[in-house]
């Protein structure tokens, strides 16, 4: 979605007024050149990251099945900072993982 949209006119208008450049089609010109490369390069990274996550969540996951399921025999659920049972009771951190 992003690639079909083009450069938006305030992009324009900022990297114009920050660099004094008075040509604003030879601005956007350049921008449009710079635009497919960087979103490219955005896309491998976000991928990259994605990979990571959920590599990370994988040796999580093998942690959690070897310590078994809290006290009160309830699964362990992804919540922010860490792991809770589904039952609200326990909380493991990703740090003590």
């Amino acid at each position: 979605k992003m690639l079909a949209t083009g450069v938006a006119d305030r992009i324009v208008e900022y990297v114009a007024s920050k660099g004094n450049f008075e040509d604003k089609d030879k601005v956007r010109g350049e921008l449009e050149n710079q635009r497919y490369p960087f979103l490219i390069r955005v896309r491998k990274i976000l991928a990259q990251k994605e990979e990571e996550k959920t590599a990370e969540e994988a040796k999580n996951q093998e942690k959690l099945k070897m310590m078994g399921r809290c006290p009160m025999d309830f699964e362990w659920l992804k919540v922010q900072g860490g792991y809770q049972c589904a039952g609200g009771s326990h909380f493991v951190s990703d740090s003590e993982l």
